[in-house]
């Protein structure tokens, strides 16, 4: 009688999860073995573009324009697996038993595991003020980024159908790199939008929003760089405010291994995974950290069945590549200095494209990055 294989399974399919399917998957045996992988979505999104996508400008927004704006992040999972080696299953997760090994998802059941990858990512927290989530647009997915171009389109038709000449504020929250690459291009897409509409560009206002000192993880300098050329684009103010606490909020403590603190055969990376750093501080969540935790995970898991002593997570210390607003960026490396200019923004765009070809053939990533450059072209 043949045994069965034992299963790893992966929940998430972002950079994380793809990493850890994809370095098991070429060194693991498929005798013995059978990865799964599990996402909501059939599509890995590279998320460090949404604020593209979100601020695409368009003379006409079409059906064809919408699947375009969609390539430009989102590659198809089966485009990135070996089916013979992984099964993905497109589900969604509505429960973990850790104690019996199972995973419960709402479509297929019960998976029963060996080793579990938790890398679901984040969700928006709103922080329980009054209305943010009603009428607040968060940008996480694909669809996030779509609804917010779509919307924004559709909030300058509705001003020049009632012929109003209105006050408009638009609030972008969070002084991260996501916030700061949103106001950036904001602006842009807003003054071509008025354009569009014949809406005076004076009645709008782009208003950035964030409590701490320092913006999109930089020092002093590269916040300064950054507010400069903000108010430069039009970015009238920044407000600074708290919207809320940093707290665990769901995240899953792990130990130097990456491994659950009190379960050894669960591992977790990326947004959902809270590592604690030297200073006391969390492991900030960009995507160079999760790529890092998703290599060294596969590594412990391969290292767990061959029964070795696994690796301690050391992150190396992280690169900070703002783009901010048209062909301009700014870039703080690791010992603190800031550079910034329009290579910069370049520098941006091939850590896109040298990401593609970690996990895609050669020309299907250079195609995929041709691709957005092309659709992007005018938001630069």
């Amino acid at each position: 009688m043949v045994n069965p294989r034992k299963k790893i399974v992966v929940l998430g399919a972002g950079i994380a999860g793809i990493r850890i399917v994809q370095d098991l998957a070429d060194r693991i045996s498929t005798r013995k073995w059978q990865i799964i992988l599990v996402d909501l979505e059939n599509a890995h999104v590279y998320r460090a573009d949404l604020y593209e996508v979100a601020t695409a400008f368009n003379s006409r927004i079409t059906e064809k324009c919408l699947v375009e704006l969609k390539k430009t992040v989102a590659t198809p999972i089966a485009d990135l697996i070996d089916r013979k080696t992984v099964k993905f299953m497109q589900d969604e997760v509505v429960g973990i038993d850790s104690s019996g090994k199972k995973v419960r998802l709402k479509k297929n059941g019960i998976v029963k595991y060996d080793f579990l990858a938790v890398a679901l990512g984040s969700e928006t927290n709103y922080f329980e003020i009054p209305g943010l989530k009603k009428y607040g647009l968060p940008l996480k997915t694909v669809e996030n980024a779509i609804k917010i171009n779509y919307r924004l389109n559709r909030f300058f038709v509705d001003l020049r159908k009632n012929g109003a000449r209105k006050n408009v504020n638009i609030y972008v929250g969070g002084g991260g790199a996501t916030g700061v690459e949103v106001a950036g291009e904001l602006i842009g897409f807003v003054k071509k939008i008025c354009g569009k509409y014949d809406y005076p560009i004076d009645k709008v206002k782009v208003v950035l929003v964030e409590a701490a000192r320092f913006l999109a993880g930089m020092n002093e300098k590269g916040t300064k760089i950054i507010l400069k050329r903000l108010a430069k684009l039009g970015v009238k103010e920044i407000v600074r405010e708290t919207i809320g606490d940093k707290t665990r909020g769901g995240a899953i403590a792990v130990n130097s291994f990456l491994q659950k603190v009190d379960d050894p055969c669960v591992f977790a990376a990326g947004d959902n995974a809270w590592f604690e750093m030297k200073n006391g501080g969390r492991l900030e969540m960009l995507a160079q950290a999760a790529y890092q935790e998703g290599a060294l995970i596969a590594k412990n898991i391969l290292r767990m069945i061959d029964g070795e002593e696994m690796i301690e997570f050391k992150p190396t210390r992280m690169h900070y590549v703002v783009p901010v607003g048209g062909k301009f960026g700014v870039w703080m490396v690791d010992d603190g200095r800031v550079f910034s200019g329009w290579w910069v923004w370049l520098v941006k765009r091939l850590i896109y494209l040298k990401y593609a070809m970690s996990i895609m053939p050669f020309r299907k990533a250079v195609k995929k990055w041709l691709h957005s450059r092309k659709v992007f072209a005018g938001n630069d």
